[in-house]
Order: C-alpha cells, then structure tokens, then sequence
C-alpha cells in the first residue's frame, strides 16, 4: 500500500497533492497527522506538509464561512426556501449565548466543540461578520491547532520509519489517532468552559 501511495505520488504529483488538499479540507488533524507520521516513508518533505496542513485547517473554515455567505443570498431570492427558518432549537439556543462573545472566543467554541463546527462556521457566514474580520481571528487558529498536529506526527514519524510491517504502522497510527483525538477534545472542552465561566 505505501509502494503504491509512494509510487503514485512521483508519477501523479498534481492529483496526489490535489487528493491531499481536498482530504485536509474534509478532515484536516486526521490527514496531516497520518502524512506527517509516514512522511519518512512516504518521502514527503515535512515544510510542505505542514504548509498543507495550515491551507488545509484554514481553507476549510473559508470554504464553511463563504459556503454559508453566499447560499444566504442565494436562497433570499428562492421565495418558498428563503421562509424556511432553523429549526434547530439547541443550536439556536447555543449561538444565542455566545452571540456577543469576542469573535476569536466565539471561534474558539465553535471549532473545538465538533459537532457544533460546521453550523457554526456557516451561521457564522450567514450573519453579518466581514470576511477580513473572520479571516484575520480565524488564521492564528488554525496555525496553532495545526503545528499542534504536526508536532505530535513528527514525534511519531520516528518510531514509523523504523519498521517495515505495514500492520504495525497502521496499529501504531489507529492508536496515536484515537489518543489525539480524545486528548483535542478535553483541551478544547476546558477552552469552551474557560470562556463560558469568564462571561458568566
């Protein structure tokens, strides 16, 4: 499988980065972690993976913010779509409390609290936040949470390029995932409290 990936990699570059951009923009911490970990493997230089890793975070927080942006207008001029409101009354109640947060705070909840991400990011299109303004909180996000990914798949990345079973590379990823994970989560949970209780 990495013959292949490796293989692939010299005789397609363009579709093999483009591959890797879209995956980064689906799933940034997952990828970045995995190529980082078998950069060595896979030959891949670590200053372009962690620069991927910074478009990849950054271009999927754009792509949500300008995603929710423009289908707002959009769907103002559909008139049976444009009457169609959130239903959703948890979200509703979520955004309304942080609605007069600062933006970085504001941001920092929406993206370390997973399943409130993406709505978060579009509803955050939809309102009326300028996009330089969003841009300018948004990026020293994603280089921390990044060089944070990428640290830890460089610490692995030693231990990977000193085997050559495929099966223990692959366990070895699954539970340095699993562990990064969980551990993102309780940082991001204590963040998400921290704010909460300096505005209570």
């Amino acid at each position: 499988m990495i013959d292949f990936a490796l293989t692939f990699a010299h005789q397609y570059p363009v579709i093999f980065y483009s591959i890797i951009i879209i995956a980064l923009l689906l799933e940034g911490p997952i990828v970045i972690f995995t190529l980082t970990s078998l950069s060595g493997v896979l030959n891949l230089p670590l200053w372009v993976i962690f620069i991927l890793a910074i478009i990849g975070d950054a271009g999927g927080d754009i792509l949500h913010f300008l995603v929710g942006k423009y289908s707002k207008k959009l769907i103002s001029k559909i008139p049976f779509i444009s009457k169609i409101k959130i239903k959703n009354q948890s979200f509703l109640n979520f955004y309304q409390k942080i609605k007069e947060y600062p933006l970085l705070e504001k941001l920092i909840i929406i993206k370390y609290t997973p399943p409130l991400t993406t709505p978060g990011l579009l509803y955050l299109g939809s309102s009326e936040l300028d996009f330089y303004h969003f841009l300018k909180s948004t990026l020293p996000l994603c280089l921390i949470s990044s060089a944070l990914v990428f640290s830890i798949g460089v610490c692995f990345s030693g231990r990977a390029n000193l085997t050559n079973h495929i099966s223990l590379i692959l366990i070895g990823l699954g539970v340095c995932l699993f562990i990064l994970t969980k551990g993102m989560r309780r940082v991001g949970k204590k963040l998400v409290q921290t704010i909460e209780k300096k505005h209570k």
